[in-house]
């Protein structure tokens, strides 16, 4: 009994993510293992300096990616949520699949705005919002 209860404790404990250093942090930890004023001393041009900044480059757009590869999984498992809860609430106010997947479709375009389209998105969305809502009025009549 124990056991299941310590298993399910486990998998309820979501997975904690360390959030990596921004620059001003990675600058500072330099700045304390004195690697910068090693650095500072150096010929400009030297192949050292040239290496160190080359490896600091690509180090930062390693990291780079890394965040944005993370922010954009913490906004997909958001926006996922999101729209979850707001089908709930359209199953609640009586809505079936089919019109379900119109509101969807709506809220999607509504949500990821794209700066190119956006007056289109908004005019599709809002018609597929009303032939859902006409859709509904006819059944319950």
């Amino acid at each position: 009994m124990s056991e299941q209860v310590q298993e399910n404790q486990n998998e309820q404990q979501p997975q904690v993510q360390f959030a990596m250093p921004n620059h001003a942090q990675r600058r500072n930890m330099l700045r304390q293992q004195k690697v910068l004023k090693i650095k500072s001393e150096m010929n400009a041009m030297s192949s050292a300096a040239v290496e160190f900044r080359e490896t600091q480059r690509e180090n930062g757009r390693k990291i780079h990616e890394a965040n944005l590869d993370r922010l954009e999984q913490q906004t997909t498992v958001l926006m996922e949520e999101k729209l979850a809860a707001v089908v709930s609430g359209w199953q609640t106010q009586g809505y079936n699949e089919e019109e379900i997947s119109f509101l969807t479709e709506a809220w999607k375009l509504t949500t990821f705005k794209n700066k190119k389209t956006w007056h289109a998105d908004k005019k599709k969305a809002r018609k597929l919002m009303k032939q859902a809502d006409e859709s509904r009025k006819q059944r319950n009549q």
